[in-house]
């Protein structure tokens, strides 16, 4: 098994769009596109690469990728971790999850933040805890993440009719309609 970035074997991309686009459906152009914006300053995407001959990059499965984006200071946010379903069990989940926080350990990041729909045991498996807080979407892409009352006093949003009723403080719903869960660890 071997880590890549993607942007650094462009050939690999279409791959990597398969595999996300069998867990979480979307248009290919669209899929292609947030791809394509991997590079070292973030968001970056790596992959884990599983070898048949030892020969080229070329001649490796694609079995799992993960989208990282950088937020505030020294915190990173996990947009996206899917290991190809027929390498799934193999404990390989975990081995890419490890070997993400060594990398992002190696560029001096001390926190990592994601959510889940319904990964929350395998991620408190890591090491990861629930954190309160609250999930906002900001986009369609990324996040705002409040996690204490000082910063969700400044981050209030105003609306035009009555506010609906918050959720619990460490879930929220995605655009797919699952309630997501806020988790985080430090490294």
């Amino acid at each position: 098994m071997k880590i890549v970035k993607l942007h650094e074997y462009p050939n690999l991309v279409s791959k990597c769009c398969s595999i996300l686009n069998t867990e979480w459906p979307r248009s290919e152009a669209a899929r292609m596109q947030s791809l394509e914006k991997s590079n070292d300053n973030f968001p970056i995407s790596l992959l884990l690469l599983q070898d048949r001959d030892g020969n080229s990059i070329d001649s490796c499965d694609v079995v799992g990728h993960v989208k990282l984006n950088r937020e505030l200071g020294d915190i990173i946010f996990i947009e996206s971790l899917v290991i190809r379903p027929e390498f799934r069990n193999r404990g390989l989940g975990r081995y890419f999850m490890d070997q993400v926080e060594k990398f992002l350990e190696t560029l001096g990041f001390r926190e990592i933040r994601l959510t889940t729909t319904d990964k929350v045991e395998f991620y408190q498996k890591l090491g990861y805890k629930i954190v309160p807080g609250q999930v906002v979407p900001a986009s369609s892409r990324s996040f705002k993440i409040s996690l204490n009352h000082e910063q969700e006093n400044r981050d209030q949003t105003t609306f035009s009719s009555p506010a609906p009723p918050p959720l619990p403080p460490s879930v929220s719903f995605g655009s797919s309609g699952f309630i997501k869960t806020l988790m985080a660890k430090h490294i």
